[in-house]
Protein backbone atom coordinates (compact mmCIF):
# COMPACT_ATOMS: atom_id res chain seq x y z
CA UNK A 1 0.00 0.00 0.00
CA UNK A 2 3.36 2.13 -0.10
CA UNK A 3 2.47 4.87 -2.87
CA UNK A 4 4.62 8.02 -3.02
CA UNK A 5 1.67 10.06 -3.76
CA UNK A 6 -0.12 9.17 -0.18
CA UNK A 7 3.45 10.72 1.20
CA UNK A 8 2.77 13.88 -0.71
CA UNK A 9 -0.32 14.16 0.25
CA UNK A 10 0.05 14.07 3.54
CA UNK A 11 3.56 15.87 3.20
CA UNK A 12 5.38 13.33 4.91
CA UNK A 13 7.75 12.88 2.56
CA UNK A 14 10.46 15.95 3.29
CA UNK A 15 9.54 15.75 6.40
CA UNK A 16 11.95 13.34 7.89
CA UNK A 17 15.43 11.76 7.11
CA UNK A 18 13.52 8.59 5.17
CA UNK A 19 10.65 8.00 3.07
CA UNK A 20 7.21 6.85 5.46
CA UNK A 21 4.45 4.35 5.14
CA UNK A 22 1.60 6.05 3.91
CA UNK A 23 -0.47 6.27 6.89
CA UNK A 24 -3.61 5.59 5.50
CA UNK A 25 -5.18 5.29 9.58
CA UNK A 26 -5.28 9.17 9.20
CA UNK A 27 -8.02 9.06 6.50
CA UNK A 28 -11.75 8.88 7.36
CA UNK A 29 -13.23 7.44 8.55
CA UNK A 30 -10.57 6.43 11.33
CA UNK A 31 -9.29 10.31 11.39
CA UNK A 32 -13.02 10.81 12.68
CA UNK A 33 -12.92 7.98 14.99
CA UNK A 34 -9.50 9.15 16.21
CA UNK A 35 -10.95 12.91 16.78
CA UNK A 36 -13.65 12.13 18.67
CA UNK A 37 -11.72 9.76 21.21
CA UNK A 38 -9.29 12.90 21.56
CA UNK A 39 -12.23 15.24 22.36
CA UNK A 40 -13.88 12.89 24.80
CA UNK A 41 -11.29 11.71 26.54
CA UNK A 42 -10.22 15.67 27.16
CA UNK A 43 -14.32 16.21 28.47
CA UNK A 44 -13.63 13.60 30.74
CA UNK A 45 -10.16 13.97 32.01
CA UNK A 46 -10.45 17.73 32.77
CA UNK A 47 -13.90 17.77 33.90
CA UNK A 48 -13.31 14.48 36.21
CA UNK A 49 -9.68 15.95 37.60
CA UNK A 50 -11.12 19.26 38.18
CA UNK A 51 -13.86 17.77 40.14
CA UNK A 52 -11.23 16.18 42.27
CA UNK A 53 -9.35 19.43 42.68
CA UNK A 54 -11.65 21.34 43.78
CA UNK A 55 -13.11 18.63 45.89
CA UNK A 56 -10.07 18.16 48.01
CA UNK A 57 -9.08 22.17 47.87
CA UNK A 58 -12.69 22.88 49.58
CA UNK A 59 -13.45 20.08 51.59
CA UNK A 60 -11.12 20.42 54.94
CA UNK A 61 -11.65 16.16 56.02
CA UNK A 62 -9.81 15.47 52.87
CA UNK A 63 -7.09 17.40 53.11
CA UNK A 64 -4.63 14.61 53.63
CA UNK A 65 -0.95 13.53 51.99
CA UNK A 66 -2.83 10.70 50.06
CA UNK A 67 -4.91 13.02 48.69
CA UNK A 68 -2.12 16.00 47.98
CA UNK A 69 -0.13 13.03 45.42
CA UNK A 70 -3.89 12.12 43.85
CA UNK A 71 -4.33 15.83 43.35
CA UNK A 72 -0.89 15.86 41.78
CA UNK A 73 -1.56 13.16 39.27
CA UNK A 74 -4.99 14.82 38.50
CA UNK A 75 -2.77 18.13 37.89
CA UNK A 76 -0.36 15.72 35.50
CA UNK A 77 -3.84 13.92 33.77
CA UNK A 78 -4.97 17.65 32.87
CA UNK A 79 -1.65 19.30 31.44
CA UNK A 80 -1.48 15.95 29.48
CA UNK A 81 -4.18 16.44 27.87
CA UNK A 82 -4.09 20.24 26.94
CA UNK A 83 -0.49 19.38 25.48
CA UNK A 84 -1.49 16.46 23.42
CA UNK A 85 -5.01 17.02 22.10
CA UNK A 86 -4.68 20.00 20.20
CA UNK A 87 -1.58 19.31 18.37
CA UNK A 88 -3.30 15.99 17.81
CA UNK A 89 -6.40 17.47 16.27
CA UNK A 90 -4.86 20.09 14.17
CA UNK A 91 -2.54 17.57 12.59
CA UNK A 92 -5.49 15.11 12.04
CA UNK A 93 -7.88 18.17 10.11
CA UNK A 94 -5.32 19.26 8.32
CA UNK A 95 -3.04 16.02 7.28
CA UNK A 96 0.26 17.95 7.23
CA UNK A 97 3.60 17.39 9.33
CA UNK A 98 3.83 20.03 12.09
CA UNK A 99 7.39 21.81 12.45
CA UNK A 100 9.72 20.47 15.17
CA UNK A 101 10.39 24.00 16.03
CA UNK A 102 8.94 27.22 18.36
CA UNK A 103 5.66 26.75 20.33
CA UNK A 104 5.32 22.94 19.20
CA UNK A 105 8.52 21.79 20.78
CA UNK A 106 7.37 23.89 24.39
CA UNK A 107 4.14 21.94 23.65
CA UNK A 108 5.29 18.65 23.07
CA UNK A 109 8.24 18.78 25.34
CA UNK A 110 5.45 19.76 28.12
CA UNK A 111 3.30 16.74 27.19
CA UNK A 112 6.24 14.15 27.89
CA UNK A 113 7.15 16.05 31.01
CA UNK A 114 4.38 15.52 32.81
CA UNK A 115 3.55 12.04 31.06
CA UNK A 116 6.66 11.01 32.94
CA UNK A 117 6.35 13.05 35.80
CA UNK A 118 3.00 11.32 36.18
CA UNK A 119 4.79 7.42 35.86
CA UNK A 120 7.51 8.99 38.77
CA UNK A 121 4.47 9.58 41.56
CA UNK A 122 3.66 6.06 41.24
CA UNK A 123 6.46 5.65 43.67
CA UNK A 124 5.54 7.94 46.56
CA UNK A 125 1.79 7.17 46.13
CA UNK A 126 2.85 3.97 46.93
CA UNK A 127 5.15 4.32 49.89
CA UNK A 128 2.23 6.90 50.60
CA UNK A 129 -0.02 4.01 51.57
CA UNK A 130 2.39 1.49 52.44
CA UNK A 131 2.89 4.00 55.90
CA UNK A 132 -1.24 4.80 56.08
CA UNK A 133 -1.55 0.66 56.30
CA UNK A 134 1.18 -1.07 58.21
CA UNK A 135 2.39 2.02 60.44
CA UNK A 136 -1.12 4.08 61.23
CA UNK A 137 -0.10 5.47 64.21
CA UNK A 138 3.18 6.57 62.69
CA UNK A 139 1.44 7.68 59.64
CA UNK A 140 0.70 11.23 60.57
CA UNK A 141 3.98 11.84 61.84
CA UNK A 142 6.00 10.25 58.57
CA UNK A 143 3.63 11.39 55.45
CA UNK A 144 3.94 15.43 56.64
CA UNK A 145 2.87 18.43 54.69
CA UNK A 146 6.23 19.19 54.26
CA UNK A 147 7.71 15.71 53.32
CA UNK A 148 4.24 15.28 50.47
CA UNK A 149 5.42 18.41 49.21
CA UNK A 150 9.58 17.44 49.10
CA UNK A 151 8.51 13.89 47.13
CA UNK A 152 6.12 15.42 44.41
CA UNK A 153 8.93 18.20 43.66
CA UNK A 154 11.25 15.37 43.46
CA UNK A 155 9.12 13.39 41.14
CA UNK A 156 8.89 16.31 38.90
CA UNK A 157 12.06 17.70 38.76
CA UNK A 158 13.24 14.44 37.46
CA UNK A 159 10.66 14.08 35.08
CA UNK A 160 11.86 17.94 33.71
CA UNK A 161 15.62 16.35 33.83
CA UNK A 162 14.76 13.42 32.02
CA UNK A 163 12.55 15.28 28.89
CA UNK A 164 13.83 18.47 28.84
CA UNK A 165 17.74 17.65 28.32
CA UNK A 166 17.55 17.04 24.50
CA UNK A 167 17.03 20.37 23.75
CA UNK A 168 19.99 21.40 24.67
CA UNK A 169 21.04 20.00 20.86
CA UNK A 170 18.58 22.14 19.20
CA UNK A 171 17.34 21.57 16.44
CA UNK A 172 18.70 17.47 16.03
CA UNK A 173 15.05 16.44 15.91
CA UNK A 174 12.36 15.45 12.94
CA UNK A 175 8.32 14.78 13.37
CA UNK A 176 7.01 11.57 14.06
CA UNK A 177 3.39 11.28 12.45
CA UNK A 178 1.90 7.85 14.35
CA UNK A 179 3.34 8.98 17.70
CA UNK A 180 2.80 12.83 16.97
CA UNK A 181 5.56 14.92 18.31
CA UNK A 182 8.81 15.36 17.18
CA UNK A 183 12.03 12.64 18.12
CA UNK A 184 15.48 13.71 18.77
CA UNK A 185 18.50 12.03 17.58
CA UNK A 186 21.51 11.92 18.47
CA UNK A 187 23.26 11.11 22.11
CA UNK A 188 20.52 12.87 23.44
CA UNK A 189 18.38 10.50 22.32
CA UNK A 190 19.51 7.20 23.63
CA UNK A 191 20.45 9.17 27.27
CA UNK A 192 16.77 9.90 27.67
CA UNK A 193 15.86 6.71 26.80
CA UNK A 194 17.83 5.42 29.46
CA UNK A 195 16.61 7.72 31.74
CA UNK A 196 13.06 6.89 31.18
CA UNK A 197 13.76 3.04 31.81
CA UNK A 198 15.41 3.74 34.85
CA UNK A 199 12.52 6.16 35.85
CA UNK A 200 9.70 3.64 34.80
CA UNK A 201 11.66 0.61 36.43
CA UNK A 202 11.99 2.58 39.96
CA UNK A 203 8.64 3.70 40.41
CA UNK A 204 7.37 0.22 39.74
CA UNK A 205 10.05 -1.98 41.88
CA UNK A 206 8.54 0.25 44.24
CA UNK A 207 4.96 -0.20 43.64
CA UNK A 208 5.51 -3.97 44.19
CA UNK A 209 7.63 -3.92 47.27
CA UNK A 210 4.64 -1.80 49.05
CA UNK A 211 1.68 -3.30 47.68
CA UNK A 212 3.78 -6.75 49.14
CA UNK A 213 4.21 -5.75 52.39
CA UNK A 214 0.84 -4.73 52.77
CA UNK A 215 -0.39 -7.85 51.43
CA UNK A 216 2.19 -9.35 54.14
CA UNK A 217 0.07 -7.03 56.50
CA UNK A 218 -3.39 -8.08 55.34
CA UNK A 219 -2.80 -11.86 55.80
CA UNK A 220 -1.46 -11.16 59.71
CA UNK A 221 -4.68 -9.73 60.27
CA UNK A 222 -6.90 -12.43 59.17
CA UNK A 223 -4.42 -14.81 60.75
CA UNK A 224 -4.40 -13.71 64.07
CA UNK A 225 -8.32 -12.91 63.51
CA UNK A 226 -8.70 -16.88 63.09
CA UNK A 227 -6.85 -17.51 65.90
CA UNK A 228 -9.98 -16.21 67.74
CA UNK A 229 -12.32 -18.19 69.43
CA UNK A 230 -15.55 -18.84 67.45
CA UNK A 231 -17.77 -17.70 70.58
CA UNK A 232 -15.43 -14.50 71.04
CA UNK A 233 -15.26 -13.59 67.04
CA UNK A 234 -19.04 -13.93 67.19
CA UNK A 235 -19.63 -11.72 69.47
CA UNK A 236 -17.02 -8.92 68.44
CA UNK A 237 -18.65 -9.23 65.16
CA UNK A 238 -22.37 -9.06 66.80
CA UNK A 239 -21.09 -5.74 68.41
CA UNK A 240 -19.69 -3.64 64.96
CA UNK A 241 -23.24 -4.78 63.15
CA UNK A 242 -26.10 -4.67 65.59
CA UNK A 243 -24.91 -1.59 67.99
CA UNK A 244 -26.18 1.39 66.82
CA UNK A 245 -23.62 4.34 65.98
CA UNK A 246 -21.79 5.40 68.69
CA UNK A 247 -18.80 7.36 69.00
CA UNK A 248 -17.03 8.74 72.51
CA UNK A 249 -13.94 9.15 74.31
CA UNK A 250 -12.58 5.59 76.07
CA UNK A 251 -9.38 4.09 76.55
CA UNK A 252 -8.27 1.20 73.07
CA UNK A 253 -5.74 -0.97 73.87
CA UNK A 254 -3.31 -0.84 70.45
CA UNK A 255 -1.54 -4.09 70.20
CA UNK A 256 2.29 -4.60 68.34
CA UNK A 257 3.13 -7.23 65.86
CA UNK A 258 3.97 -9.65 68.36
CA UNK A 259 0.42 -8.88 69.96
CA UNK A 260 0.91 -7.06 73.14
CA UNK A 261 -0.59 -3.91 74.08
CA UNK A 262 1.68 -1.02 73.94
CA UNK A 263 -0.07 2.05 73.94
CA UNK A 264 -3.42 3.50 74.92
CA UNK A 265 -5.46 6.25 72.53
CA UNK A 266 -7.08 8.68 74.31
CA UNK A 267 -9.41 9.65 71.15
CA UNK A 268 -11.76 6.71 69.47
CA UNK A 269 -9.77 4.71 67.06
CA UNK A 270 -12.96 4.70 64.80
CA UNK A 271 -16.64 5.77 64.05
CA UNK A 272 -19.69 3.62 62.44
CA UNK A 273 -21.11 6.61 61.39
CA UNK A 274 -17.86 7.50 59.42
CA UNK A 275 -14.82 4.89 59.15
CA UNK A 276 -11.98 7.62 58.72
CA UNK A 277 -9.15 6.40 60.13
CA UNK A 278 -7.42 8.53 63.25
CA UNK A 279 -4.10 8.58 60.84
CA UNK A 280 -5.67 9.23 57.96
CA UNK A 281 -7.15 12.71 59.54
CA UNK A 282 -6.39 16.30 57.74
CA UNK A 283 -3.07 18.07 58.63
CA UNK A 284 -3.98 20.00 62.20
CA UNK A 285 -7.81 18.48 62.41
CA UNK A 286 -8.72 17.43 65.94
CA UNK A 287 -11.17 14.53 66.10
CA UNK A 288 -14.42 15.66 67.54
CA UNK A 289 -15.77 14.87 71.10
CA UNK A 290 -19.60 14.25 71.24
CA UNK A 291 -21.35 14.84 74.19
CA UNK A 292 -21.74 11.97 76.37
CA UNK A 293 -23.98 11.79 79.63
CA UNK A 294 -22.92 9.19 82.12
CA UNK A 295 -25.54 6.84 84.07
CA UNK A 296 -24.27 8.32 87.32
CA UNK A 297 -24.80 11.76 86.45
CA UNK A 298 -27.87 10.92 84.64
CA UNK A 299 -29.41 9.36 87.91
CA UNK A 300 -28.09 12.51 90.04
CA UNK A 301 -29.91 14.89 88.10
CA UNK A 302 -33.03 13.12 88.79
CA UNK A 303 -33.36 11.47 85.14
CA UNK A 304 -36.59 9.73 84.08
CA UNK A 305 -36.69 5.49 84.45
CA UNK A 306 -36.97 5.83 80.78
CA UNK A 307 -33.67 7.62 80.22
CA UNK A 308 -31.74 6.24 82.63
CA UNK A 309 -32.19 2.71 81.16
CA UNK A 310 -31.02 4.35 77.98
CA UNK A 311 -27.84 5.51 79.39
CA UNK A 312 -28.12 2.25 81.19
CA UNK A 313 -28.06 0.18 77.91
CA UNK A 314 -25.88 2.38 75.83
CA UNK A 315 -23.33 2.08 79.02
CA UNK A 316 -23.36 -1.89 78.20
CA UNK A 317 -23.31 -1.49 74.34
CA UNK A 318 -20.06 1.04 75.00
CA UNK A 319 -18.45 -2.00 76.76
CA UNK A 320 -19.46 -4.55 74.21
CA UNK A 321 -17.78 -2.30 71.32
CA UNK A 322 -14.62 -1.51 74.08
CA UNK A 323 -14.56 -5.58 73.69
CA UNK A 324 -14.01 -5.01 70.15
CA UNK A 325 -11.60 -2.38 69.68
CA UNK A 326 -9.40 -3.99 73.00
CA UNK A 327 -8.98 -6.78 69.95
CA UNK A 328 -7.88 -4.44 67.43
CA UNK A 329 -4.81 -6.01 65.54
CA UNK A 330 -6.68 -9.42 66.07
CA UNK A 331 -9.51 -9.38 64.44
CA UNK A 332 -10.18 -6.98 60.57
CA UNK A 333 -11.48 -4.15 62.43
CA UNK A 334 -13.63 -1.02 60.78
CA UNK A 335 -10.41 1.00 60.51
CA UNK A 336 -8.48 -1.26 58.80
CA UNK A 337 -11.00 -2.42 56.54
CA UNK A 338 -11.09 1.80 55.60
CA UNK A 339 -7.64 1.43 55.50
CA UNK A 340 -7.40 -1.51 53.28
CA UNK A 341 -10.60 0.10 50.95
CA UNK A 342 -8.15 2.94 50.14
CA UNK A 343 -5.33 1.13 49.36
CA UNK A 344 -7.17 -1.05 46.90
CA UNK A 345 -7.87 2.23 44.75
CA UNK A 346 -4.54 3.26 44.52
CA UNK A 347 -3.95 -0.18 43.36
CA UNK A 348 -6.83 0.15 41.04
CA UNK A 349 -5.05 3.53 39.70
CA UNK A 350 -1.86 2.59 39.41
CA UNK A 351 -3.06 -0.92 37.21
CA UNK A 352 -5.45 1.64 35.09
CA UNK A 353 -2.35 3.40 34.47
CA UNK A 354 0.03 0.90 33.34
CA UNK A 355 -2.61 -0.69 30.93
CA UNK A 356 -3.18 1.63 29.31
CA UNK A 357 0.47 2.73 29.09
CA UNK A 358 2.20 -0.57 28.46
CA UNK A 359 1.01 -0.58 24.66
CA UNK A 360 2.88 3.02 24.35
CA UNK A 361 6.02 1.45 25.72
CA UNK A 362 5.96 -1.59 24.28
CA UNK A 363 5.77 -0.17 20.54
CA UNK A 364 8.01 2.76 21.78
CA UNK A 365 11.03 -0.39 22.83
CA UNK A 366 10.54 -2.05 19.56
CA UNK A 367 10.71 1.49 17.60
CA UNK A 368 14.42 2.39 19.39
CA UNK A 369 15.62 -1.22 18.84
CA UNK A 370 14.30 -1.57 15.09
CA UNK A 371 14.39 2.20 14.21
CA UNK A 372 11.77 4.00 13.35
CA UNK A 373 11.73 3.70 9.59
CA UNK A 374 11.89 -0.42 9.66
CA UNK A 375 9.31 -0.53 12.82
CA UNK A 376 6.99 2.55 11.30
CA UNK A 377 6.69 0.37 7.85
CA UNK A 378 5.07 -2.40 9.95
CA UNK A 379 3.71 -0.87 13.56
CA UNK A 380 2.30 2.51 12.20
CA UNK A 381 -1.17 1.66 12.51
CA UNK A 382 -0.20 0.25 16.53
CA UNK A 383 1.92 3.06 17.16
CA UNK A 384 -1.01 5.05 16.43
CA UNK A 385 -3.31 3.15 18.37
CA UNK A 386 -0.98 2.89 21.56
CA UNK A 387 -0.57 7.13 21.46
CA UNK A 388 -4.47 7.07 21.33
CA UNK A 389 -4.99 4.42 24.05
CA UNK A 390 -2.61 6.06 26.84
CA UNK A 391 -5.18 8.37 27.13
CA UNK A 392 -7.40 6.51 28.84
CA UNK A 393 -5.47 7.06 31.76
CA UNK A 394 -5.95 10.73 32.04
CA UNK A 395 -10.21 10.30 32.95
CA UNK A 396 -10.10 6.39 34.26
CA UNK A 397 -8.45 7.81 37.45
CA UNK A 398 -11.89 10.07 39.02
CA UNK A 399 -13.45 6.97 37.91
CA UNK A 400 -12.20 5.18 40.40
CA UNK A 401 -12.18 7.93 42.89
CA UNK A 402 -15.86 8.40 42.68
CA UNK A 403 -15.85 4.22 42.45
CA UNK A 404 -13.81 3.24 45.71
CA UNK A 405 -13.88 6.74 48.28
CA UNK A 406 -17.07 7.03 49.28
CA UNK A 407 -15.71 10.23 50.84
CA UNK A 408 -14.88 12.02 47.83
CA UNK A 409 -17.76 11.33 46.17
CA UNK A 410 -20.19 12.32 48.91
CA UNK A 411 -17.70 15.66 49.31
CA UNK A 412 -18.53 16.44 45.50
CA UNK A 413 -22.26 15.87 45.88
CA UNK A 414 -21.91 18.16 49.04
CA UNK A 415 -20.22 21.00 47.65
CA UNK A 416 -22.94 20.41 44.43
CA UNK A 417 -25.82 21.03 46.54
CA UNK A 418 -24.35 23.86 48.47
CA UNK A 419 -23.78 25.58 45.31
CA UNK A 420 -27.29 24.74 44.05
CA UNK A 421 -29.27 25.73 47.34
Amino acid sequence: MATNSTNDSFGLANSTAFDWEPFYYADPPYRELQMVWLAACTVLGVCGNMALLITVSCVQELRTPGNALLCALAVADIFQLLSKVPPSMIFLLHGKPLACDGVFVIIDTVYLTVGQFAVNIIAPISIDRYWYICSPLKYSETMTSTRTALLIGLSFLLAMVTMVHPLLEGGNNYFNPPYIFCKYLGLARKSRQAMINVCILVPMITMLFCYYKIWRELKRHQNRHNKVSPITRSEMEYSETALPPITETRHASVFSEDGDADDELEEPAFSTENDTPKSDRPWGKKASQPDAVPTEACLAEGCSNKNAQRSTEATGENRLQSVTLAWDGVQISPEFRARMRSATMVLLIVAAYVVSWAPYFAVLIRSNALGDEVSTATDGPWQRFATMFSLLSTFSNPIIYAYRNPQLRNGFFRLVRRRIL
